[in-house]
């Protein structure tokens, strides 16, 4: 049986914000077989509801859990083109190319659109080592939802703020957000730029990963 041995290995790997990911069973599954390795998958996918795969930097399928494989055949999100992952909206596949060469020591935080609605999912990337990736998919929905005290204590948001990157959070679009709390979509860009710069961050990727600590 193949093992998910790669030629290169990095060190610990470490999140972009100083999260050690050390401790979580990535390169100990190098010297695995893929049945193994993907047994291991669904198991920790099982404990925190967050399917996983793992891909090598040019996108080629190494090994994924079950629910990831459902994920795959729906082609909502994701697709399998020829042995590679790629994403079913096609604007994203930048930002999943992104994903997938994940710098050894980071993690990169993306958010892939439904093919076909408003839904989001939230890709994060860890680089196991020079050869592969792992990433671990997460809904962008009322399931994983952020609440509102936290975001106001911990980021020092008014109550407008806080709601809108729930809002947001919860994979609403800025056109939505406008509509479900009466104010204009100039009145909701305004106070995402105050979110921003509050957070420190850009876009709403940055968003996900400064907020993933909060994810209930």
């Amino acid at each position: 049986m193949d093992a998910l041995h790669s030629s290169t290995t990095g060190g610990p790997t470490k999140g972009a914000d100083g999260d050690d990911f050390s401790n979580l069973p990535l390169t100990v599954l190098l010297d695995q077989s893929i049945v193994a390795v993907e047994r291991i998958l669904t198991c920790w996918s099982l404990l925190d509801a967050r399917p996983r795969l793992i891909i090598k930097r040019n996108r080629n399928l190494v090994a994924c859990c079950q629910s990831t494989q459902a994920i795959i055949a729906a082609g909502d999100f994701l697709r399998l083109e020829r042995g590679r992952v790629t994403t079913a909206h096609e604007k994203d596949f930048a930002r999943f190319a992104t994903a997938a060469a994940a710098p050894t020591h980071e993690t990169i935080t993306v958010l892939l659109r439904h093919g076909r609605d408003d839904a989001h999912m939230i890709v994060r990337a860890i680089a196991i080592n020079d050869d592969l990736v792992c990433l671990s998919l997460q809904n962008a929905s009322g399931e994983h939802a952020i609440r509102l005290p936290d975001l106001k204590i911990a980021f020092r948001l008014t109550q407008s703020e806080a709601r809108i990157v729930q809002d947001l959070c919860n994979g609403l679009s800025p056109q939505q957000i406008a509509v479900r709390n009466s104010i204009s979509i100039h009145t909701v860009r305004a106070h995402l730029r105050r979110c921003y710069d509050k957070l420190n961050i850009t876009n709403r990727e940055q968003l996900w990963h400064r907020l993933s600590a909060y994810q209930m």
